[in-house]
């Protein structure tokens, strides 16, 4: 099975075009499968398409089922193979669902996000840090973003700093402690309209990738509005009812 990137479903040297996802059968039945299908086709060529393909991805083997289900309908006159049945009605409309109305991140705006500038004692933003349990803070320098304090970066500083006899952070700045992040640490920017499936596959495809950070356009020179850690995975995959094993 494989997405192609207009975001067809089909099994490797059978591809299945989009209109193929109509079910068969009444049309009070069929009223999901015909929406799916034309929402997909239609999508093919939008602007946000990439957006699109993204959730189609994560139903694909559904959508592989709804297609063989299709297909052994109208290629069996005598209808013995299959039939849309409830259950099937309610997995397209399940997905019918998700792709006109993707859940996005916009839950994780509501709850807000800290932020500091380079220049801010390192000190008083440990604090805060360690009473509000952050792990990731974004850094802002003449008002745009530039970097993300972790808490691994300043292990990382600490680590050098009780090395050399003694750790000091009275005259200490934030931007200081940035030159120890670890290279391998990786943090992006998304807009607020990203949907959760395309949050999902980020983390999927980065492993070492520890925050997104919200911004209205997904452009480093907007104010922060949230951001999205791995440790938010658990409550996304629960919110796309998606699950590790699947």
């Amino acid at each position: 099975m494989f997405i192609t990137p207009c975001g067809q479903v089909g099994r490797r040297g059978c591809p299945i075009s989009c209109p193929e996802l109509s079910l068969s059968g009444s049309s009070q039945r069929t009223t999901a499968g015909q929406a799916l299908k034309e929402l997909l086709k239609k999508r093919r060529e939008d602007k946000g398409a990439e957006a699109f393909i993204s959730i189609v991805r994560h139903f694909a083997d559904d959508l592989q089922a709804l297609v063989d289900l299709r297909n052994a309908i109208v290629h069996n006159t005598e209808g013995l193979l299959g039939e849309p049945t409830d259950k099937a009605i309610e997995l397209a409309e399940k997905i019918l669902n998700h792709l006109k109305n993707p859940p996005t991140v916009q839950k994780f705006m509501n709850r807000g996000v800290y932020f500091v500038e380079g220049r801010d004692p390192l000190g008083k933003v440990l604090e805060i840090m360690y009473k509000k349990e952050y792990s990731q803070v974004p850094v802002l320098e003449n008002g745009q973003l530039e970097d993300l304090l972790t808490t691994n970066t300043v292990a990382r500083w600490l680590a050098v700093q009780a090395k050399q006899g003694e750790v000091k952070v009275d005259d200490v700045q934030v931007k200081d402690v940035l030159k120890f992040r670890e290279e391998s640490e990786k943090w992006d920017v998304i807009s607020q309209g990203t949907n959760l499936f395309e949050v999902l596959e980020r983390f999927e495809k980065f492993r070492t990738l520890v925050a997104l950070v919200i911004t209205q356009n997904g452009q480093k020179t907007e104010k922060p509005l949230g951001i999205v850690t791995p440790w938010d995975l658990t409550e996304i995959y629960r919110e796309v009812e998606i699950h590790r094993s699947r």
